[in-house]
């Protein structure tokens, strides 16, 4: 791989890194890396923002493959309904498979899973982002969705924008 002479020794790393993962792994579509700011050595924090979609579901999977023991992982989903009121199904079925994927087959055993209430004026991006701004992860990671014409979504762009945090693409 070629070398750009404007990023760090560890930022190199990681870039070679995803490159190797995603060609020996799942061809080269499936995963991608933002690198927006240096890495320490040591245990890293994810978070993932996630919904009830198999593309959210495989996105996790897809995740888990570059988490450590020693890794932090947080999974977070933005809900209209908070989970313990009666009825809410939804919500309660996406809580009850992310809590139950994250006890089954994490890497980790440092695992949490965060639902946030949606709130009056507040999109469903600015209340993701202000929990990885809260959160401080190393990586966030998503699994995009695309539109029919192949672009990434608003959503996807808003995050890669204004989120802080390194991104981690799981696209399928």
């Amino acid at each position: 791989m070629r070398r750009h002479s404007n990023i760090s020794d560890v930022e190199h790393e990681i870039v070679i890194f995803y490159r190797k993962l995603a060609a020996d792994s799942w061809g080269i579509e499936c995963l991608s890396g933002i690198i927006k700011e240096q890495v320490s050595e040591g245990p890293k924090s994810y978070l993932m923002a996630v919904d009830e979609s198999d593309r959210s579901k495989i996105g996790l999977d897809i995740l888990f493959t570059l988490i450590k023991p020693h890794d932090t992982i947080t999974v977070i989903h933005v809900t209209a309904v908070a989970l313990d009121e009666l009825g809410n199904a939804e919500s309660n079925l996406i809580y009850d498979y992310y809590t139950g994927t994250l006890s089954d087959d994490a890497p980790t055993t440092n695992t949490k899973f965060i639902s946030i209430l949606k709130k009056e004026g507040k999109t469903v991006g600015e209340l993701i982002k202000e929990k990885v701004d809260e959160l401080e992860p190393d990586f966030f990671a998503l699994s995009p969705r695309r539109d029919p014409e192949h672009k990434i979504t608003a959503l996807t762009e808003q995050m890669i924008v204004s989120v802080k945090a390194n991104i981690i693409l799981c696209k399928l």
